[in-house]
């Protein structure tokens, strides 16, 4: 497996060199683009969207086809090959204007933000573009990178996406990169959860004309909006939680209008910390529930029951495969114990009727072994504010409120936490987070550490990953591992090494696998008199301000994990913020407001200056470029960047700045004069005083705020930089590397170093005892560590090991997927099409006369009419149409059975065209399309009800020398036939009788149905946000109830065609299933 890597890093230098004409290109367009104005720089975009669409309407006939091949094409290697044709079509669209509309979004963002594309930004926008992964290091500037192929692709009209690691990053970075899109003329919105009570409309688009009005708004320009139009914007961010569960929400409504994504599909995504959200979440399926009552009493009895088994005696944990097995003596015990509590309903634990409890068992014992408090868990109050179990996850250590682990592992936690027992859930929708993505027509990705990854990527989203060189060469020192004999003496080495990193002034990060390991080094320095700062899930609130700190000298900072935070640790601490146009405007309306000026007049005045606020943020702008490049050339040799003339370069534009304010001052006071002089005398009249002083006072203010940064970076420099510590090694060498990444950031200096020992988990499960005897045998103490290449190799093969493992497991879960997948896109198709005003009466009458034949079929057998079942049949008929009038057994008996069929169904639609006359052909197309729905989505509840517990059982079809994931092909398929045999049936026995009614007044409420987030590898199920969602049946009489799904002996599910459990002899779809 990982001999594929070496052959991937060898070709990764042939694309770099494909790239560099694109970057030559984008430089020599570069001074053209400086020399346009504002309005000629926005104006390019139109250009640039009339070359796409103009290509795109050339091709869209081949692509069209294409799509169409696609839409039928089972396999999944023929649909990626098909979806690679489509992609190069539709990039082929925008070849000849790639290197025009890179150098529009660099003058965009040069600027805007003060900020200009590197050559290496330029390759990874093209490597995204392509639709590929560009791993670039951390500090990078992977934001900005994004801005290059958001705004090349949401050119062609379709929508392009960002998706994000956390809430937060996406409010953060498109309001951060809002001015770039917005001086190209392209909308950009943010999607996230709502985050207070009030705000009703979690949806913002960037808009620079808007303000909230609120002090210390940090999102003043961000417009609140309805998710559909968000979603209509040219460029959004979000997460892909908030993505995914749009989708399912848009395929649970019962009109087009309530739909918030855009009706031609997903087209474009950028995934940012890709390998996170791909591979860690992988097994994370979205979730749609809602409340399935049950009583938490077994829960209780189960977690007092596993108290009392003991590990190895009565269970064998296997931590590998996370997994916990009773051995002979536990099943008799267990077997024991339930007896005496009275739950056993048979002799045998694994009788079928026993299911249940095999699953509280199994919950129970995972709860007891593998689910921790302050490490998979902790206890807070939940989003109702009560006492409960909050998911912490495992690799960004982030609390996940809201969340809630599924198939009762989250209720057996509560159990053993002595907490209520909320109820469980029931599935109304789900997608994994891997076939939401794979919908895309083109998806692409960015991140740090890529390239451990990159057959996975490969082989399971057939996306290539391309290793971008760093702007500035990597000077970080990767320490080898110092291996201890047990964890207290680990981490007393952590803290000898902070007390010595911090007494030469160098910032440290301190990296922990737990929120319980956090707290216990947290105490240790607190002991010691050092201060620290702690950021782990208890914190999460007070992270950005803590981060913000983290490279100042001396600071020491304890994280859970660092893992995809999206925020970089500057040395020297956060430079702030400080925006001077800013400040000149409050000064003028604090002035302004002292007088009774026309206010409209004030609007045209400031139009007519607003070129000299544009200059003014250019300038700003070309200051803060100048800093950047002599911060790079103190990086290069300090020594000999004071004598560069990069100072001189700053102060001369610093003067440049403070002229243009001058007269921008001067302007107001001046127009302020002429309007007083128009006024009548009052008291205001000579009150305003606008001092063209004050803009010296705003370029000291902004020079001190700089410097003062500065001296502590060059501190920082000089000590050696960020120094990060690992307390323990994860089982990924990629968490690893993120973690080491926080150091060393765009050629800034920095070192690193794990502290390893022989207890903790990865080396319990490999290798650990070798070690340790090596250790007693050459007389080691507790304080003497092992620092030895040998076994540090030893330990990173353990991680491949690791690694390879959680492949196959991710590699098996897609097999598993594509089964429901498939079944997904034909309900949601099927779904569509309705709610797009399909023939559903021609559909329902087709439905009918099927229905009918089969009847005949089944009752009327044999050419002699004696042998017939007349009484069968006009029962069956009865159960769902009414009688045709003058059709008697004995009418019956003249005819043949195809004359019979015929009668019926010709009887069968002019009783419909009956109904149609009698309540109105509007009103039944309504009728129509509701029960269409309802008798769809119910069935497809259980379905993923019952598709759910096959993939549980499929495991022991190895016993019966069967391939578990073929088992479970097979069932799903079977399963799958009976759903569609259900929904015809149903139909067909509901559309005659069904009723208009009125909705009595004060009706119950639909049920509240929850979005989870759920880590399917331990049938697990988070919740996020809730979604209340209308009966799609509101007014018309429901046609039946959902029966419990029928079971044989054997304990499978009974499908429709298989004979009735009951002995009758009969079909079960005839018999107890009709």
């Amino acid at each position: 497996m990982f001999k594929w890597l070496g052959k991937m890093v060898d070709s990764n230098e042939k694309e770099i060199k494909k790239l560099q004409p694109l970057v030559s290109a984008v430089n020599a367009l570069e001074p053209e683009f400086m020399a346009l104005t504002d309005e000629e720089l926005k104006s390019k975009t139109a250009g640039f969207k009339a070359k796409v669409t103009a290509e795109y309407e050339s091709l869209k006939g081949d692509i069209d086809s294409l799509r169409s091949q696609l839409a039928v094409t089972v396999g999944q290697e023929d649909r990626n090959k098909l979806k690679d044709k489509i992609i190069t079509l539709e990039n082929s669209c925008f070849e000849e204007i790639i290197p025009a509309a890179f150098a529009a979004v660099r003058e965009a963002a040069r600027r805007t933000l003060g900020l200009r594309h590197y050559d290496v930004q330029l390759m990874g926008g093209a490597v995204l573009h392509d639709g590929r992964i560009a791993e670039m290091k951390t500090g990078e500037g992977k934001t900005l990178v994004a801005t290059l192929s958001l705004y090349l692709n949401s050119l062609l009209g379709r929508g392009a996406h960002l998706i994000t690691q956390n809430d937060y990053l996406a409010r953060r970075d498109a309001y951060w990169m809002g001015p770039v899109y917005h001086a190209l003329g392209v909308s950009v919105a943010s999607i996230y959860p709502m985050q207070t009570p009030d705000e009703h409309q979690p949806s913002r688009l960037f808009e620079p004309s808007y303000n909230s009005g609120k002090d210390n708004d940090p999102w003043r320009h961000y417009r609140p909006v309805p998710r559909k139009e968000a979603y209509a914007a040219d460029i959004t961010y979000g997460t892909s939680a908030e993505f995914g569960f749009d989708y399912l929400r848009d395929n649970m409504v019962i009109d087009l209008s309530q739909c918030v994504q855009r009706p031609d599909g997903p087209y474009f995504a950028i995934v940012d910390e890709v390998d996170n959200l791909l591979i860690d979440e992988a097994r994370t399926p979205l979730i749609i529930s809602a409340p399935d009552f049950e009583a938490g009493k077994l829960y209780q009895s189960f977690a007092r029951l596993v108290l009392r088994l003991k590990p190895a005696e009565d269970y064998e944990v296997k931590i590998k495969e996370r997994l916990a097995e009773l051995t002979e003596d536990g099943w008799t015990k267990v077997e024991g114990l339930l007896k005496r509590e009275g739950l056993l309903k048979s002799e045998n634990l694994y009788d079928p009727q026993n299911s249940s409890l095999m699953r509280h068992l199994r919950n129970a014992l995972s709860a007891k072994e593998f689910y921790l408090r302050d490490r998979q868990y902790v206890v807070d109050r939940d989003p109702d504010g009560q006492p409960g179990i909050v998911i912490v996850d495992e690799f960004t250590g982030r609390k996940m409120v809201g969340r809630r682990y599924s198939e009762g592992l989250h209720q057996a936690i509560e159990a053993k936490e002595g907490l209520k027992v909320r109820e469980e859930t029931k599935t109304y929708a789900s997608i994994t987070i891997q076939n939401y993505f794979r919908m895309y027509d083109k998806l692409s990705g960015m991140t740090g550490t890529a390239l451990t990854e990159a057959e996975e990527f490969s082989r399971i989203y057939k996306l290539e990953v391309v290793a971008i060189p760093t702007h500035r060469p990597m000077v970080r020192q990767d320490n080898t591992d110092q291996i201890y004999k047990d964890v207290p003496s680990k981490f007393k080495a952590v803290v000898r090494e902070v007390e010595e990193m911090r007494a030469a002034g160098r910032p440290i990060l301190l990296g922990t696998v737990s929120i319980e390991n956090s707290d216990l080094i947290s105490e240790m320095l607190r002991k010691k008199g050092i201060l620290h700062e702690v950021l782990n899930a208890k914190k999460h609130e007070r992270e950005a301000a803590i981060v913000a700190e983290a490279g100042k000298p001396g600071a020491v900072t304890v994280a859970t994990n660092m893992a995809g935070r999206g925020v970089d640790i500057i040395l020297g601490g956060k430079l702030e913020g400080y925006d001077p146009m800013a400040d000149l405007k409050a000064h003028l309306a604090e002035e302004l407001s002292k007088t009774p000026l026309d206010k409209d007049k004030l609007t045209e005045f400031e139009r007519d200056i607003a070129r000299a606020e544009t200059e003014i943020a250019r300038l700003q702008g070309q200051i803060n470029t100048a800093r950047l490049e002599y911060i790079q050339e103190i990086k290069t040799d300090a020594s000999t960047a004071e004598k560069s003339g990069k100072l001189a370069e700053i102060e001369s534009l610093e003067k440049k700045l403070k002229t243009t304010a001058e007269g921008y001052l001067a302007a107001y006071g001046g127009w302020v004069a002429d309007m007083s002089r128009e006024l009548p005398d009052s008291p205001k009249k000579t009150v305003c005083n606008i001092d063209t002083g004050r803009c010296q006072t705003v370029i000291d203010k902004e020079r001190k705020r700089f410097n003062e940064w500065l001296e502590r970076y060059v501190a920082v420099v000089k000590a050696g930089g960020l120094h990060v510590i690992g307390t323990e090694r994860h089982e990924a060498r990629r968490i690893d590397n993120q973690l080491r990444g926080r150091a060393g950031r765009q050629g800034d200096p920095g070192s690193s170093r794990f502290f390893v020992s022989l207890d903790d988990d990865i080396m319990r499960r490999f290798g650990g005892e070798m070690v340790r005897g090596l250790m007693d045998r050459f007389g080691f103490d507790e304080n003497t560590p092992i620092e030895n290449s040998l076994i540090s190799r030893s330990l990173e093969n353990a991680q491949k090991r690791v690694e390879g493992y959680n492949f196959d497991v991710r590699k098996n879960l897609v097999e598993y997927d594509d089964v429901v997948n498939k079944h997904r896109e034909i309900i949601y198709g099927e779904r569509k099409k309705i709610l797009s005003g399909a023939d559903l009466k021609s559909n329902i009458l087709d439905m009918v006369k099927e229905t009918i034949d089969g009847i005949v079929a089944e009752r009327l057998t044999g050419l002699d009419y004696q042998d017939w079942d007349i009484a069968g049949l006009l029962a069956d008929l009865s159960a769902f149409m009414p009688q045709p009038e003058g059709f008697t057994a004995e009418e019956i008996s003249r005819l043949s059975s195809d004359e019979v069929a015929e009668r019926l169904k010709c009887a069968a639609e002019a009783i419909y065209e009956k109904k149609e006359q009698d309540i109105g052909a509007p009103i039944l197309r309504q009728i129509e399309r509701h029960l269409m729905l309802r008798v769809m989505d119910t069935l497809w509840i259980e379905h993923l009800t019952f598709v759910e517990h096959l993939r549980l059982e499929a495991g022991w079809q190895t016993l019966r020398q069967v391939k578990a994931v073929d088992a479970y092909k097979n069932e799903g398929f079977r399963a799958f036939e009976d759903l569609l045999d259900g929904i015809k049936h149903d139909v067909v026995h509901a559309i005659f009788k069904v009723q208009v009614v009125k909705q009595p007044p004060g009706a119950a409420a639909p049920p509240r149905v929850q979005a989870h987030h759920a880590p399917l590898a331990v049938g697990a199920a988070p919740a996020s946000p809730k979604a209340e969602v209308s009966s799609p049946m509101a007014g018309i009489a429901a046609p039946r109830t959902a029966a419990p799904t029928a079971k044989d002996a054997e304990g499978h599910k009974v499908g429709r065609n298989d004979p009735c459990p009951c002995g009758s002899g009969k079909k079960y779809k005839k018999c107890c299933g009709a």
